[in-house]
């Protein structure tokens, strides 16, 4: 079952909840991060979140599988380096989630960018568009010159 996300309001009106704990807490959490960036590749560590530090079980997300597959290689080198650090001694676990895509925009959402064409571009084609003896090719060319402005 997945847990909804808590408002701040009430994770601070909770009776054993605290504002320092949570400063505390999210303190260690990005401490965490710059140990783990410092075991990862620059392009991979721009695209990795820490999440949740508990019973001994992190939590990381990332923004799209690919980047989720390569930081699965590399869980025993990261826990393997955050032991060697006090906050890190107790991760013997580490669970990648893939952030969901309900921010992104679908790509039939996008708009299709239209194809424009300089005078003196579609002059040249033109010129060129006679040697041309794929019958293809040529009215395909044709097509794109007909976007000349």
């Amino acid at each position: 079952m997945k847990k909804k996300p808590l408002l701040v309001a009430n994770l601070l009106s909770r009776s054993n909840s605290n504002p320092a704990s949570l400063i505390s807490e999210a303190k260690r959490l990005s401490q965490l991060k710059i140990i783990i960036n410092q075991s990862l590749d620059q392009a991979l560590a721009e695209h990795v979140f820490v999440s949740t530090l508990k019973n001994g079980q992190l939590t990381l997300v990332v923004d799209s599988p690919v980047w989720a597959t390569r930081l699965r290689y590399m869980q025993n080198e990261i826990i393997n380096r955050l032991k060697k650090f006090t906050m890190g001694k107790n991760v013997n676990h580490i669970t990648v989630k893939v952030r969901p895509l309900d921010f992104q925009t679908s790509a039939k959402a996008q708009k299709r960018r239209k194809i424009s064409l300089s005078k003196s571009s579609a002059s040249r084609m033109s010129e060129e568009l006679e040697a041309i003896s794929d019958p293809a090719l040529k009215d395909s060319l044709k097509r794109i010159l007909k976007h000349a402005k």
